[in-house]
């Protein structure tokens, strides 16, 4: 989540996260950053430890 947090911060999105619940993110964005933070939580959210 933090990681998250930093990126969507150093690209000055405006995407926020809303709500955690369990292993879920919530995140409120602007229609014409939906793309770009999906692809960057996706990430993030995919390689957030090597297993």
């Amino acid at each position: 989540m933090i990681n998250i947090w930093d990126r969507l911060k150093g690209k000055n999105l405006k995407t926020k996260m809303v709500l955690q619940i369990h292993d879920e993110l919530l995140f409120e964005a602007p229609e014409d950053e939906i793309e770009i933070a999906r692809e960057l939580i996706k990430h993030e959210m995919e390689n957030a430890m090597t297993l």
